[in-house]
């Protein structure tokens, strides 16, 4: 079984939100013992869902295995296949705010460019999220796969060109999946 390729398989049908309620859920979980049962529940979730796709693949694990997709977002820092964009957040913040259009003098965007990092667990991430969370729809189509191929590009992007001018058509993906 080709594990990345079953993975983007399921990774067109689930939802990158369905990933991102999922992360915070985990996050918002008060102890190791509650973050496993939402995990595991998680998992065989998505195992149903593989099985729902009529896979030829009939090992009792064989969905487990397609879980690839989200275990590269649920921890990043152990996908060797992608390696970091080269983006500081300084950077970054610049590129959000022009890719989102928020004022550059307002209240949000000096929260980016000048971030505090006050209480449990706020890092860069957190505040990008509080910043950009209006801006996106709630019932945001797009998928696991296409989040990822984004990702891909990102990098290949920054990696190759001081240009930031590839990045604006994310908003787009993000308003409407496509």
């Amino acid at each position: 079984m080709n594990i990345e390729q079953e993975g983007n398989r399921i990774a067109e049908r689930i939802k990158f939100l369905t990933c991102c309620r999922l992360f915070e859920k985990l996050k918002v979980s008060a102890s190791a013992k509650s973050r496993r049962q939402v995990l595991s529940h998680f998992l065989q979730l998505w195992e149903d869902q593989y099985v729902a796709l009529g896979s030829a693949d009939t090992r009792p694990a064989s969905g487990r295995a397609s879980f690839y997709p989200c275990l590269r977002l649920l921890v990043p820092e152990v996908d060797k296949t992608r390696p970091a964009y080269g983006l500081r957040e300084t950077a970054l913040s610049r590129l959000y705010m022009k890719a989102f259009g928020i004022a550059p003098n307002g209240p949000v965007a000096q929260s980016l460019s000048h971030p505090v990092y006050s209480g449990k667990g706020k890092d860069f991430a957190d505040l990008l999220f509080e910043a950009i969370r209006d801006r996106c729809r709630e019932d945001n189509i797009l998928s696991l796969k296409v989040s990822y191929v984004f990702n891909i590009g990102l990098h290949t992007h920054f990696c190759n060109t001081t240009s930031e001018t590839w990045i604006f058509g994310w908003p787009s993906l993000c308003l409407t999946g496509q």
